[in-house]
């Protein structure tokens, strides 16, 4: 086994975009990274890490934040590989949370794709009760391991 390829992106709190808020009930694409595929033996690996925070209400919330990790593309039309979500519970006049959620993510290139990349793409909504703000950092990292 060997390491075949790699890739990882790492945005800074305060680049680009960030802080990026998030209106509830809306996919945003956060980063994207790109693994090529050599055989049909080799697997992805993925890790992906966002820090988030929930901000401030007059009420008590929770604010959710769901993380996709999708293949191809960023709508829902392409194929969800790995989700996951998270919230934090807030009280009124608590003030903004940050929290870093953090996910992996394994698979097998799909059939036919050997020696052509494979493109994933990091996404976040805002769910729940409350808004949330893309803090950062934002790590996407992947390797493709397999034998040469």
């Amino acid at each position: 086994m060997a390491i075949l390829d790699s890739a990882s992106v790492n945005i800074l709190p305060g680049t680009y975009s960030l802080p990026l808020p998030i209106p509830p009930g809306t996919e945003i694409m956060l980063t994207s990274l790109f693994l090529k595929s050599s055989s049909p033996d080799s697997k992805n690996f993925i890790e992906a890490s966002v820090c988030w925070r929930a901000e401030p209400s007059q009420l008590s919330i929770v604010p959710k934040i769901i993380l996709r990790l999708r293949r191809g593309g960023v709508t829902a039309a392409f194929p969800e590989v790995s989700q996951i979500a998270d919230s934090c519970y807030c009280t009124n006049n608590t003030s903004a949370r940050s929290t870093t959620t953090t996910f992996y993510h394994v698979e097998s290139p799909e059939p036919g794709t050997s020696g052509l990349y494979q493109s994933y793409y990091l996404t976040a909504e805002s769910a729940g009760i409350g808004r949330i703000t893309i803090t950062g950092p934002i790590d996407l990292k992947g390797t493709t391991i397999g034998y040469s």
